[in-house]
């Protein structure tokens, strides 16, 4: 016999690759730091690959259980709750995720140990 189940709700943590928020986007992933007030990142043409053009959009390595993903400007990439990494394109995320307002910090640790 067949059943059905239901996902269970997953508290997640999520940022946007965007210039304005480098720093954020480190914090989550903890790579494209700054080395030698250089960024770790690269430039990413329109066809998806890795140039030496500052003209390209922004690119980061993102390690995942996957393996190495490389992001462009524009993916979010997600810390889940056991703090694995994923980049998904923002269709994809936004089909996927909804924001969560949580205005209590003692909140937002008992739905991580809900997550888990």
């Amino acid at each position: 016999m067949i059943h059905k189940f239901r996902k269970r709700p997953v508290l997640v943590e999520a940022v946007c690759l965007l210039w304005s928020n480098w720093e954020d986007v480190c914090e989550l992933a903890n790579v494209g730091y700054f080395e030698d007030g250089h960024p770790e990142g690269c430039y990413v043409d329109a066809s998806g690959d890795i140039t030496g053009d500052s003209n390209g959009r922004i690119g980061l390595r993102i390690p995942t259980a996957e393996g190495t993903v490389l992001a462009v400007e524009g993916d979010w990439i997600v810390r889940d709750g056991m703090g694995e990494l994923s980049v998904y394109k923002p269709d994809v995320f936004g089909s996927t995720y909804e924001p969560v307002l949580l205005l209590d910090p003692v909140l937002e640790a008992f739905m991580r140990f809900l997550a888990k």
